[in-house]
């Protein structure tokens, strides 16, 4: 149930999805070379949205408690999902990149 009182979470959550955009549009505009593929890049960038994720719900798991833009309502759900989170994003961001 959302409230009224969701809008710092939904700001973070905003946060995340900007940076990850910009992340991938300015990786795209520097890489600049025909053999990086494209996957790649939308992995890593998945992975970097995971991780920043993972961080804002730590932040919201150790000060609030909650994440109420996503309906989390109690302490070990958040913490445990940034667990969760981060271990993904980490996963994501160094798989399968060949420099």
């Amino acid at each position: 149930m959302l409230t009224k009182k969701s809008w710092p979470s939904a700001t973070a959550v905003l946060f995340v999805i900007l940076g990850s955009v910009n992340f991938y549009l300015e990786s795209l505009r520097h890489i600049g070379v025909d053999w990086f593929p494209d996957e790649s890049l939308l992995v890593l960038t998945i992975g970097v949205a995971s991780t920043n994720l993972a961080y804002v719900l730590f932040l919201a798991g150790v000060f609030s408690g909650t994440f109420k833009v996503f309906g989390l309502w109690d302490r070990k759900i958040v913490l445990g999902l940034g667990v969760i989170a981060f271990v993904i994003g980490t996963y994501l961001s160094n798989s399968g990149l060949q420099w």
